[in-house]
């Protein structure tokens, strides 16, 4: 897997990623993710890219988070951390149109399946840092190109959506609605 720096201990290497990969704006909106991630790097571990997102699953907390990727973890870091092994990690898809634009929501989005935690919907901004963990992550589990979806499981995944708050149940109920005519 190609990582983006070879090893992120210092301010001056997350921002050496943060540049790789667009994320815009000062150090200081950062600053709680330069003060805990490297002290919770295993020795060696190499971070690929992070960004302002979404994990979103069964049992996960559905707050906002840095999200991060490693050469062997993808991490959320908000009050709690969540951490998902890449070596657990089956299946990886992305998601089609995965910066929906919701609440300004412009980054990219895939879902991956790892056992602990089912199948996971991870949001991340920019897009940049999204297509860079989706890139990561197809090394290393197979990733299925993004079909046409079922209208029945859309309307499942936009319900999660709608009960994590990232969908208004206005947008939910119109996009149900778009995706029942297709039936």
């Amino acid at each position: 897997m190609r990582a983006i720096v070879p090893e992120v201990t210092t301010p001056a290497a997350l921002d050496r990623v943060r540049r790789s990969i667009g994320l815009r704006g000062p150090r200081l909106a950062y600053r709680s993710l330069y003060a805990r991630l490297p002290g919770l790097l295993a020795d060696g571990e190499e971070v690929v890219a992070f960004g302002d997102g979404y994990v979103v699953g069964a049992g996960l907390p559905s707050t906002g988070a840095y999200v991060v990727l490693t050469d062997r973890r993808l991490l959320a870091l908000h009050d709690d951390l969540v951490e998902i092994s890449l070596d657990t990690v089956t299946h990886v898809e992305p998601v089609a149109g995965g910066g929906s634009g919701v609440l300004g929501f412009t980054g990219g989005a895939f879902t991956l399946l790892a056992p602990r935690f089912g199948r996971v919907v991870v949001r991340v901004r920019p897009k940049s840092a999204a297509d860079a963990m989706l890139e990561a992550l197809g090394a290393r589990a197979p990733i299925a190109p993004a079909a046409a979806e079922d209208p029945l499981d859309a309307i499942r995944r936009l319900g999660e959506l709608r009960d994590a708050g990232l969908v208004s149940a206005d947008e939910f109920t119109a996009k149900k609605s778009e995706l029942l005519a297709r039936l």
